[in-house]
């Protein structure tokens, strides 16, 4: 790994102007505060892992800046990357984008390079020299060196790059006010700092105890089928200090057994959060109701299942112990478990009235039986499975449906126009054991 501390060109001042200026307005030119611009002699690191290079960029490069690094310090490129060329480019145009980078580079270059920008310190926008002359915005702020500003980081850290390769030494930059401008970011850091934990004491002190109903369920879940949905609903602590962890556990020879917990996507945790103009302003005790739903998938196994919830609810100082963020120990934990519910060993499948589409006309019932929901995960039939029908009308004629991407498809003829399509349950069963529910509909 190398390092350099680079100091601005000669003639050249470095970031002298706000982000300030760019929200005022074209024309307008603020000092810098030197809040944003964080060094006058930012720090740029280079780090080689074999044949991979990793260099820090001290700003937002354009991409034209990223492709001259990469062509001059990465093996196999003919020519050093100066700029985009949109077509038919007039030859003036072409000539000018070419002088938008200095040529050197390495003799023997690494396999992949990748520049890290805002790295270190932020600086500003650093564009190619065209860009610089055609964008009236990089000329009034926001470019710290100059129209050669990119050109200027990217020589460094060529420098930066062929020290490591062994190929010489990175030019030690750095600036005589350097120890003056550390000690100004440290003063603002402190400051910063200062300002930070005298804001998140006072927000510490604004957060309401809970009730004494921290814990107590709201509602239990119930007895569900495959694509149902499971929900329970508790009594917990204020969502600023509160999200509770919520564990699915089914019930094996074992005992209770993990299925799944809130930080995947099967379980969504919710609580009725109030608008903040609603929000009380006084430190009385509250408490938030939360609730956790499980959508069943379709290949979840049949049997006992429940909720196990672990929150942190708001006591007074002392009630828990002391932490990071919340030194005064006021936080205390709560624990609980929903009733067991059972999970029907085979849900049925609906079928759709809306995207079913089955009529009975000139002795003949056409048509398409559809899946309920066409987004529900099932196990869907493969191509050219028969699904066995009744058409009842004068007597009982028993037909197939045969499935087709979205449906089976019906086409059979019969003695009538007055006839019942009916499916019976079952007659299509996934792999997972969910059936068809029955259907028996007049057309």
């Amino acid at each position: 790994m190398s390092s350099l501390r680079l100091v601005p060109p000669e003639g050249e001042p470095g970031p002298t102007s706000s982000y300030v200026s760019q929200q005022l307005g074209s024309g307008l030119d603020m000092p810098s505060t030197g809040l944003a611009q964080e060094s006058a002699s930012p720090l740029l690191s280079g780090l080689a892992i074999g044949d991979v290079l990793l260099a820090t960029f001290p700003g937002e490069p354009i991409s034209d800046v990223s492709f001259n690094f990469r062509t001059r310090v990465v093996e196999g490129y003919d020519e050093v990357y100066q700029g985009y060329h949109w077509p038919d480019n007039p030859d003036w145009i072409r000539e000018r984008i070419g002088e938008n980078f200095s040529e050197t580079g390495l003799e023997d270059g690494f396999d992949i390079a990748v520049q890290l920008s805002i790295a270190n310190a932020w600086q500003g926008y650093f564009v190619t020299r065209w860009e610089y002359e055609n964008r009236n915005h990089y000329r009034e702020s926001l470019t710290p060196y100059g129209p050669d500003s990119a050109d200027y980081v990217n020589s460094a850290l060529v420098d930066l790059a062929a020290e490591l390769r062994g190929e010489g030494r990175a030019e030690s930059r750095v600036s005589p006010v350097e120890a003056g401008d550390s000690a100004r970011r440290e003063a603002i850091y402190r400051a910063l700092v200062a300002a930070e934990e005298s804001s998140v004491r006072g927000y510490r002190a604004s957060i309401p105890p809970a009730g004494d109903g921290v814990g107590d369920p709201v509602a239990q879940p119930t007895g569900i089928e495959r694509f149902q949905t499971a929900t329970f609903a508790w009594v917990g602590g204020s969502n600023a200090v509160d999200l509770p962890r919520v564990t699915l556990q089914r019930r094996t020879a074992a005992g209770w057994t993990d299925v799944a917990d809130s930080r995947s996507h099967r379980l969504v945790v919710l609580t009725d959060h109030p608008p903040l103009q609603e929000e009380p302003r006084d430190l009385a005790a509250r408490e938030r109701t939360w609730r956790v739903a499980w959508e069943v998938p379709w290949d979840a196994d049949p049997g006992r299942y429940r909720f196990v919830v672990i929150g942190t609810a708001r006591g007074t100082p002392g009630d828990g112990e002391p932490t990071f963020f919340d030194p005064a120990g006021a936080n205390r934990s709560y624990e609980l478990a929903s009733d067991p519910f059972t999970l029907a060993d085979a849900g049925a499948i609906p079928l759709s009235e809306e995207y079913t589409s089955v009529r009975a006309s000139e002795g003949r019932v056409t048509g398409r039986i559809a899946f309920e929901a066409p987004f529900r995960a099932i196990d869907r039939p493969s191509d050219g499975t028969e699904l066995p029908v009744d058409l009842v009308g004068e007597g009982t004629v028993e037909a197939s449906a045969v499935y087709d991407t979205d449906g089976f498809y019906l086409d059979e003829p019969v003695a009538a126009d007055d006839v019942r399509l009916v499916v019976e349950r079952g007659a299509y069963v996934d792999s997972a054991g969910n059936p068809t529910e029955r259907v028996d509909r007049s057309l």
